[in-house]
């Protein structure tokens, strides 16, 4: 999807802002997740299912260690 498209594209539900999701464009607002079908999202809202921001992989999950560690510091 072309970065222009992606940047308009809003939750048909709220009207706020879609993340990226696997296989999905989620809305943190309203917690509904959107599917993709072949790259093309379906935004209708009865297609939407809900879904918990516990599902989701935390951003170092996704990205792995990146820079210091996060040790605790010992004097």
């Amino acid at each position: 999807m072309e970065a222009w498209v992606r940047q308009i594209l809003r939750c048909p539900s709220c009207r706020g802002r879609l993340d990226d999701g696997p296989g999905r464009l989620i809305c943190p607002a309203c917690q509904l997740a959107y599917p993709l079908r072949d790259g093309i999202p379906a935004l209708l809202a009865g297609r939407a299912e809900h879904y918990s921001p516990m599902e989701l992989p935390s951003q170092t999950d996704r990205l792995g260690s990146i820079g210091p560690t996060n040790r605790p510091v010992t004097a």
